[in-house]
């Protein structure tokens, strides 16, 4: 998954200190809503898989540390995702 290369510049001016992303974007929430998991996209400044498997595997503990349930097979090209999650749609 290819960094955009505004992407890249809003990383170095933002946090010139970053080495990549983690992130979800709406569809991600809604499958939340209606399924429980998440799918976490991430890459590395390089755009490189083994680098992105770095990224991923931080994620992944982390995430574990925190308490999720998480899946994710060591595959740079393949999300990572949260399951068992409880989220629920605010009411206006």
């Amino acid at each position: 998954m290819a960094l955009s290369q505004q992407t890249i510049e809003d990383l170095d001016e933002d946090r010139p200190d970053g080495r990549g992303w983690v992130g979800f974007h709406g569809q991600d929430a809604e499958r939340v809503v209606d399924e429980g998991v998440l799918f976490l996209p991430y890459a590395d400044r390089s755009d490189q898989d083994e680098d992105f498997a770095v990224i991923a595997r931080e994620v992944v503990d982390r995430a574990r540390d925190a308490g999720f349930d998480v899946a994710w097979d060591g595959d740079p090209g393949q999300n990572i995702e949260l399951r068992g999650l409880r989220w629920k749609r605010r009411r206006c």
